[in-house]
């Protein structure tokens, strides 16, 4: 599974990648007078509310979503990032060949983390793409 964010151009049915990323106070005051919703107002405020906001690659505002993520999500999404800055890949920017192996590094990487935080072996969490592991591998912490 891979996630893709993106818009659909109405005319063309093109579809235009978007970067979501925490909003910024810069991004809420914008909808303030271009937008049918003002986002600054108290209820969205709430420090307790996650805000983001999806651009295009030109930095044009497409939308803004307020939420509550679950942890695992946040953790997972931090777990990519990493990967992809360990590499120097700008995951929209890269090709589905690209997305689907960082997709899977980060994965791999999250359920070794989990497996470590709960004191299991490397056999206890799948191997990287289905490659067989060594006996000494998998008796080794995760």
């Amino acid at each position: 599974m891979i996630l893709q964010y993106f818009v659909t151009e109405a005319a063309t049915d093109e579809k235009i990648p978007v970067e979501i990323d925490k909003s910024t106070s810069a991004d809420l005051e914008t909808t303030k007078t271009d937008w049918q919703t003002d986002w600054t107002s108290e209820f969205i405020g709430d420090p307790s509310l996650e805000k983001y906001t999806a651009k295009t690659e030109g930095g044009d505002l497409m939308d803004i979503e307020v939420k509550r993520m679950s942890p695992t999500a946040i953790e997972m999404l931090d777990q990519l990032s990493i990967v992809c800055k360990r590499f120097g890949i700008d995951y929209y920017a890269s090709s589905q060949n690209q997305r689907d192996l960082l997709d899977s590094i980060a994965l791999h990487e999250y359920q070794l983390k989990k497996a470590h935080e709960q004191g299991l072996k490397r056999s206890e969490v799948p191997p990287f793409l289905g490659l067989k592991r060594s006996d000494r591998s998998n008796d080794m912490p995760a």
